[in-house]
């Protein structure tokens, strides 16, 4: 749709056409946010100039926490930031914006990450299936809530 001709042309609008015109695609990015991130994603390229705030709100709903994280952090909303780097399973980005117990979650995840690669060589074929099972059970104690 073109909101400057329809502004224009249909309506008469006295006003700035292209700050309306930016309004109302904001307005339509976010209403469409939730139920069609897709149709969000392209009303949100015609947003001039880029809104990063939105972006990141977009491409959360999408489910590209990776690239949602970091237009948080531009639009400095670090819990925000911080939850769709967890959404992405990057505790190491971020660890930098969290606090008290949930730090202390994340650094356990990035000690047990480096503890799982510095296993010898070939230990899985050496592990019997009574070893094998053990550690299913102790590593699925992590991921059970």
């Amino acid at each position: 749709m073109d909101v400057p001709f329809f502004l224009r042309r249909l309506t008469g609008y006295p006003g700035d056409i292209a700050g309306e015109a930016r309004r109302l695609r904001v307005v339509a990015v976010e209403a469409l946010i939730e139920d069609s991130p897709g149709a969000a994603d392209r009303t949100l390229r015609k947003v001039v100039p880029e809104d990063t705030r939105l972006v990141a709100r977009v491409r959360e709903a999408q489910g590209r926490f990776d690239e949602a994280a970091e237009a948080f952090e531009r639009a400095e909303m670090a819990e925000d930031a911080l939850r769709a780097w967890r959404m992405a399973g990057r505790w190491e980005e971020a660890i930098r914006l969290a606090d008290g117990t949930e730090r202390a979650d994340l650094r356990w995840l990035g000690e047990l990450q480096l503890m799982v690669e510095k296993q010898p060589t070939d230990l899985g074929e050496r592990l019997t299936a009574g070893e094998r099972e053990r550690l299913l059970r102790v590593v699925g104690r992590v991921t059970q809530g």
